[in-house]
């Protein structure tokens, strides 16, 4: 006869590990993804990627998008603002609107610096720069039909030339725009 000996689960594993002193494993900081990594939606799990992307900014994010209403990079972002990160959004003056589903309003609200574009056509841009080190762009709009309905595409790119032309683009278009409050 084998002596009875308990099974722990992995709950209970970890409740005695905290009982004994062993500290939590923090969970792990969100890192942008490395270099020519792509994504195709809607099944890919190009939020995920991109809320990840955004949450490994540190100094600055600058983003220039058509559309918003993905909730969690409007939440993300307004996480980065009130840690200190300096973030700025640019979105065609048509696209910042005030209604159910754009999430430009919260970003308002959660003191993240807005302008809107008011170019001859659309502002029609997708790219974000976090830190000046790396870029996402594609055809993915930060909406829930890019994520969820359409076909779409992002890459990740950190080679420095490329990145400087976009920062270059950002600023032009920034310096052309008007702070949406």
């Amino acid at each position: 006869m084998r002596p009875h000996v308990p099974i722990l689960t992995a709950w209970s594993l970890a409740l005695a590990l905290l009982a004994a002193g062993f500290p939590a494993a923090a969970p792990a900081a969100p890192t942008a993804p490395p270099d020519g990594t792509t994504c195709f939606s809607p099944d890919g799990g190009c939020a995920d990627l991109l809320t990840g992307f955004l949450g490994s900014a540190r100094a600055s994010v600058d983003m220039a998008i058509y559309d918003l209403t993905l909730d969690r990079v409007a939440r993300r972002l307004a996480a980065l603002r009130a840690k200190g990160v300096s973030v700025r959004v640019l979105v065609d003056r048509r696209e910042a609107r005030w209604d159910r589903y754009s999430r430009v309003p919260r970003l308002v609200e959660a003191g993240v610096e807005v302008r809107t574009v008011d170019l001859r056509g659309i502002m029609h841009d997708k790219f974000c720069v976090v830190d000046g080190r790396e870029v996402e762009t594609g055809s993915f709009n930060y909406t829930r039909s890019a994520d969820r309905r359409n076909a779409e595409n992002q890459v990740y790119l950190t080679s420095p030339s490329v990145v400087a032309a976009f920062r270059r683009e950002f600023r032009r278009l920034w310096s052309r725009a008007r702070p949406l409050r």
